[in-house]
């Protein structure tokens, strides 16, 4: 694909973006992730209405300011969404895993083998982070975890993990099995 840097004025700064265009042939050539997580938006407004899904190599989801009117999707700008990412994970080393969750104005909950692993509340206009701990056999486990947007000006959700080896990072796409 070709790229080019586009640069944009925003109400506090200037902000570069580098747009790849791809020609409908590119995508048509696309292949599909080999694991990765499912990811459905849900417009709140309406009770659990599914709005779409998709799967993704990694969860993470961070917007820009809200009076840019951001959202995941055209379809839910300005409205109230949740998030939820669905998979499953491949163990290969036993022990202790602690997952760190940061929200931005938004509420989180993380789910393993069906139990609620961590609950972050979380805070309108505020980012928050909270740590939840679990034992992890060698295997596969069932995850969900659910951003709800409360309100603010900026929108997001990161998680991290630290495995048994002491390690920090994103929790990598090689452990997703395909949903």
């Amino acid at each position: 694909p070709q790229a080019q840097i586009e640069r944009r004025k925003g109400p506090a700064r200037d902000y570069a973006f580098v747009v790849a265009r791809v020609s409908q042939a590119d995508r048509a050539v696309t292949r599909a992730p080999s694991g990765g997580v499912r990811v459905a938006f849900f417009d709140l407004a309406q009770p659990a209405q599914l709005v779409a899904e998709r799967i993704e190599p990694v969860i993470a989801f961070t917007g820009v300011p809200a009076f840019w009117g951001s959202a995941p999707l055209e379809a839910l700008r300005d409205k109230k969404f949740a998030i939820q990412w669905d998979g499953k994970l491949k163990i290969a080393q036993a022990g202790i895993y602690r997952f760190r969750v940061e929200t931005w104005s938004g509420s989180a909950e993380l789910w393993l083998d069906g139990q609620l692993a961590l609950k972050e509340p979380g805070r309108p206009h505020e980012r928050t982070r909270s740590e939840a701990s679990i034992h992890l056999r060698v295997g596969t486990h069932e995850l969900r975890l659910r951003y709800t947007l409360l309100s603010g000006e900026f929108r997001g959700l990161k998680i991290r993990w630290i495995g048994p080896d002491g390690i920090e990072g994103v929790i990598p796409p090689s452990v997703f099995l395909p949903p």
